[in-house]
């Protein structure tokens, strides 16, 4: 995919950015079954994946794009099994490592602003989800409006995907 550096260094900007930003929150973008991808190449995905601990992942298969490099120079010849396979196989690994690194929020207050109000068949309702600075997803309960407001929440419980959190003030 034409990048120009190594695991090695990768690894190396990840650890001395968590040295230097305390609770650093990572994220990546990763295409699965990319023309040619052999199952050596995706073990190094898969090895990479667990020693860096991600927060979150962006995961897509590989799909040709008309009027792209790759639709033009590389045939698509990772089977839609195996890209599956492969994506549910970084999925779960993410699972755990998200779900580990929110674990350690429990009993925290977070500054988050509030980016919408959560609403079910029946209408809207008091819950209100919004993001923290590390872009961690945070659900609270409020009786006020807070739509668009920045407010501290204490985190109770998580997922591998989310926050659950009480609301500690609204901050204006």
């Amino acid at each position: 995919m034409n990048r120009h550096y190594t695991i090695e260094h990768y690894l190396e900007l990840i650890s001395e950015a968590r040295k230097i930003v305390p609770g650093l929150a990572v994220s990546t973008d990763v295409i699965v079954g990319f023309c040619g991808e052999t199952d050596e190449q995706f073990k190094k995905t898969l090895d990479l994946f667990n020693q860096v601990k991600y927060d979150m992942a962006y995961l897509a298969q590989y799909s040709p794009r008309p009027g792209t490099v790759a639709e033009k120079f590389f045939v698509d010849d990772v089977s839609s099994k195996i890209k599956k396979q492969r994506e549910e196989i970084l999925n779960n690994v993410l699972a755990v490592t998200a779900e580990e690194i929110n674990r350690r929020l429990i009993d925290q207050t977070l500054p988050t602003l509030i980016t919408k109000r959560v609403s079910t068949a029946l209408g809207p309702t008091n819950k209100y989800q919004g993001k923290t600075r590390t872009f961690k997803t945070v659900q609270v309960v409020s009786e006020q409006d807070v739509l668009g407001r920045f407010v501290t929440a204490k985190i109770t419980n998580c997922t591998a995907w989310g926050l659950n959190a009480e609301l500690v003030s609204i901050d204006d």
